[in-house]
């Protein structure tokens, strides 16, 4: 999975680093090298925050797929793990019903503003 910072002017790949919450709302990325960095992926108001966004984005790297018919979005949207990956819905009429396609783009996760 990517992560796109939130600037959106970085973009990190997920099992390749080490992510880790700041005392003060921040949330870094280092290497596995000796010495590494730690780079700011996005900044936010409480550490509380900062924490629930880390746990989000533990639970979007869960790959997800469904096809149902019926579900309506927001149904649908109770089964991926997050709302910051991109969910797809594609309609397919049929003769007697329409059939949806819900796909989710957990290769991406884009990281809040707040």
């Amino acid at each position: 999975m990517r992560v796109i910072s939130q600037n959106r002017d970085m973009s990190v790949d997920f099992e390749k680093v080490i992510i880790s919450v700041g005392d003060y709302g921040e949330i870094f990325f280092s290497t596995y090298e000796n010495n590494s960095p730690k780079i700011m992926l996005g900044k936010f108001g409480t550490s509380k925050r900062a924490k629930e966004v880390f746990e989000d984005m533990h639970r979007a790297y869960n790959p997800v797929g469904i096809i149902t018919c019926a579900l309506t979005e927001e149904q649908a949207k109770q089964f991926i793990g997050s709302a910051n990956v991109k969910q797809n819905i594609i309609m397919m009429p049929a003769e007697n019903k329409d059939w949806v396609v819900n796909t989710y783009d957990n290769i991406v996760y884009y990281m809040p503003e707040e």
